[in-house]
């Protein structure tokens, strides 16, 4: 069985909403799988209705945070990266435990 992400990250407290929604969607486009979501940032800014220097706000208070960690990967064609979002569960004690 897998973790419920969404669930999880419904359950935190305390996030401001932008950062609060930018990880709802991480969370719904995780890849248990894969151990990651794969969202572009031009499809969070669709799907969220914020701009993307919201999104990338989002994005960096997250990871300051440590409820996300970020890796880049080149596309095939080599031309542009991919952002590869890793979820990390944060206890109260703002330890942080890694999605796979």
């Amino acid at each position: 069985m897998s973790f419920n992400w969404l669930q999880w990250v419904k359950n935190i407290e305390g996030l401001p909403p932008p950062q609060k929604i930018v990880l709802v969607f991480l969370a719904d486009y995780f890849n248990d799988t894969d151990g990651y979501a794969w969202p572009s940032q031009d499809t969070l800014a669709r799907v969220t209705g914020f701009h993307r220097s919201t999104i990338n706000r989002a994005l960096k208070a997250l990871i300051e945070k440590g409820y996300i960690s970020i890796s880049k990967t080149a596309r095939d064609s080599g031309r542009f990266s991919r952002n590869r979002y890793k979820l990390h569960r944060v206890a109260d004690s703002h330890s942080a435990e890694c999605a796979v």
